[in-house]
């Protein structure tokens, strides 16, 4: 049963540093969240679903931990094993619900920072044919 305490004991650290991370991220969007009111509400959507993953790694490491503490019934084992493999399940849910979102995010940044993009050369372009068919012209002329 030492793989299992050695297994157990680097996931609950692992989760405890990836919470500690997420304690300071919170910590950082008090005293300096975004300036747009759409990415401050997916920075905390993204702190939440990223915390309830950390608590669940740290619940599945502390499990493994207590394994030998597990009855050696039948029942009590698979029960145990079951649970285990439903809170792996859940937690690579969580990863790739986070991952898809994030994905989201990023493409829906990317077409904003396209659009604005693009209405800046749109701008620019009306200025230039704006002032080349101004100089063209003899001031105070009206076109009919």
């Amino acid at each position: 049963m030492i793989g299992a305490r050695v297994v157990g004991g680097a996931v609950l650290a692992l989760a405890g540093v990836l919470l500690y991370g997420h304690w300071r991220r919170q910590k950082e969007l008090v005293t300096a969240p975004p300036k747009r009111p759409q990415d401050a509400r997916f920075a905390w959507q993204q702190l939440r679903r990223r915390m309830r993953g950390s608590a669940l790694m740290a619940f599945i490491g502390g499990a493994i931990l207590l394994a030998e503490r597990v009855p050696k019934s039948a029942t009590a084992l698979s029960l145990y094993l079951f649970g285990l493999l439903a809170a792996t399940l859940g937690l690579a849910a969580y990863g790739l619900v986070d991952w898809r979102a994030t994905q989201a995010w990023r493409h829906q940044e990317s077409l904003e920072t396209l659009r604005q993009h693009l209405a800046d050369q749109i701008d620019k372009f009306a200025d230039e044919q704006q002032s080349e068919t101004g100089a063209d012209e003899p001031s105070g002329s009206a076109k009919s």
